[in-house]
């Protein structure tokens, strides 16, 4: 699964009337999802944000924006919703070098992932805090 075979298909849409006919003559997520992997592009919810996110900043006018745009909400009402993107809330901060959350975003764990390591390393830390501080 990656985003870039999201991008293939988000590309493949626009650009292959065939392949767009009969992608839009699907009638769910599912069905979306077995076609795009039929012609061997496999990806999920989240990758395809994460592509229409990058496509969006690669558009060269407003015509290709409006068209990405209308392929996306088509992409949305069939398969359910967008997944956020995690990413796109790193895109506003500066510090992408020094934050965690960040890179294991970038490696792929989704943010519930995180958390649930987030929560473990401070309860590692507390029970190394307080056998220290026993030891003394």
């Amino acid at each position: 699964m990656s985003v870039s075979n999201a991008k293939k298909f988000i590309l493949k849409c626009r650009s292959d009337s065939t392949f767009r006919h009969e992608v839009y003559k699907c009638a769910s997520k599912q069905e979306v999802l077995c076609t795009a992997e039929k012609t061997g592009m496999q990806f999920t919810n989240t990758d395809a944000a994460r592509a229409f996110t990058e496509l969006k900043t690669q558009m060269q006018d407003e015509d290709e924006l409006d068209e990405l745009a209308e392929l996306k909400m088509w992409y949305e009402m069939q398969t359910g919703g967008e997944e956020p993107d995690p990413l796109s809330i790193c895109y506003a901060c500066s510090v992408h070098d020094t934050c965690t959350s960040y890179k294991k975003l970038q490696s792929g764990k989704t943010p519930e992932e995180i958390k649930q390591e987030s929560s473990a390393e401070i309860r590692t830390r507390s029970r190394y805090e307080n056998q220290r501080k026993e030891s003394v």
